[in-house]
């Protein structure tokens, strides 16, 4: 959905499940500027008690392919040059992968005992 304010354009997009299903993100596209909500964090945890872990990393290929040059992270600082959008979609990635890991090892653990 795109919305107009005045001249500002804003786009309302849903680019796949992460930290929720139904994540949606602002995107000012003249701006390259993101409001990503919990899809992205920076420098700090991030809650995933509801998170589609196998989906969030093709959802965070999508956020990165925008080619943000600033984005309004869920949790931690404003990103603001395209050197720390790219390390706050990477720090977010791992954490998610280092997730992964530990899940699948606990169940591995648990079922070799």
């Amino acid at each position: 959905m795109t919305v107009w304010l005045g001249k500002l354009e804003v786009k309302l997009m849903q680019l796949g499940r992460g930290h929720t299903k139904g994540d949606t993100v602002a995107w000012l596209p003249q701006q390259k500027i993101l409001f990503s909500g919990d899809l992205v964090e920076y420098g700090a945890t991030a809650y995933a008690g509801d998170a589609y872990f196998s989906d969030w990393p093709a959802t965070l290929d999508r956020v990165e392919a925008l080619g943000a040059t600033a984005i309004v992270p869920g949790r931690g600082a404003a990103l603001t040059d395209p050197a720390m959008c790219r390390e706050g979609i990477a720090s977010t990635r791992a954490f998610i992968q280092r997730h992964v890991r530990q899940r699948q090892e606990r169940a591995w653990r648990r079922a070799t005992t």
